[in-house]
């Protein structure tokens, strides 16, 4: 689940946390556990100039949720400036790493045999 707002004032850091509190109140309700380390807070774009620390209601107490500069999502890497130079040097990395494995595990191949392996394991990464 995700939560954004756009944050103007104090009013809206405000209205943040009374929505995370709401999600946390009715999950509780419904008998549903949050895993308090997963939950975390990114800023995307341009900060308000006030840091504000988000907590989250669990049991009897308070956790504060961890603020990260990159986070990945459903397989993409999302960093707080909205570039994706990480996300494709990740990529990058996962690509040479195969055919690294092709090259010391394959001695003795010929072009269509290497088109083929490239074609189901790296240009779906790229793609």
């Amino acid at each position: 689940m995700k939560i954004y707002t756009g944050i103007l004032d104090d009013t809206s850091i405000d209205k943040l946390q009374s929505d995370i509190t709401s999600v946390a109140l009715c999950t509780d309700n419904w008998h549903l556990k949050l895993n308090a380390d997963k939950c975390k807070i990114m800023t995307v774009g341009r900060a308000y100039s006030r840091a504000h620390i988000y907590n989250l209601p669990i049991g009897s107490g308070n956790h504060d949720l961890i603020r990260v500069s990159q986070e990945k999502d459903l397989g993409v890497l999302i960093d707080s400036d909205l570039t994706f130079e990480n996300h494709i040097l990740s990529k990058v990395k996962s690509c040479n790493r195969i055919i690294g494995l092709i090259k010391r595990n394959v001695k003795n191949m010929d072009f269509q045999g290497f088109l083929l392996l490239y074609m189901s394991l790296i240009r779906s990464h790229l793609e």
